[in-house]
């Protein structure tokens, strides 16, 4: 357009008026004063769904935390527990620790339960020194007898 003519109707249209103008910095305004809110909700959305999956969690913690105290509310079960744990034994019973050098690991010791008439007896001092010496050798190789002789007795 050069400045000797004057512009035509439809060039006036296209220009921005003052009205446009305003009506642009509105709805730019408005967009930018929903967008803080916009990302607020969002924010709290996604916590809300982290909350939500965390409540779950905790759920299901609690049930199996119940279910534990059921299962030990069980006098068999605390039973079982004690033989298993802390090789504890009931009376008349004396427990007896294997231990498989082939197995390693946890699995490799092994209790058995059997019955006190089952078992011979030796003098209460004879298992003392058996235990000192069984003390004394450290680890036995796997299949070596130990020996439980004892000390030479005097006549004092």
């Amino acid at each position: 357009m050069k400045d000797n003519q004057r512009p035509s109707i439809s060039q006036l249209a296209n220009l921005p008026t003052g009205r446009g103008a305003l009506l642009a910095i509105t709805l730019i305004v408005i967009a930018m004063s929903m967008a803080l809110p916009a990302r607020t909700l969002l924010q709290q959305r996604l916590e809300i769904a982290q909350l939500e999956r965390e409540n779950a969690q905790m759920q299901a913690e609690v049930d199996a935390l119940r279910a534990q105290v059921v299962r030990w509310s069980d006098q068999a079960y605390v039973i079982a527990q004690a033989r298993e744990r802390f090789n504890l034994v009931m009376p008349g019973e004396i427990a007896y620790v294997v231990l498989d050098p082939e197995e390693v690991g946890e699995d490799a010791i092994k209790t058995q339960f059997v019955a006190a008439d089952a078992i011979t007896t030796n003098p209460w001092y004879a298992n003392i020194w058996q235990s000192v010496v069984i003390a004394g050798l450290g680890d036995a190789l796997p299949g070596e007898k130990l020996p439980i002789t004892m000390p030479a007795e005097s006549d004092e």
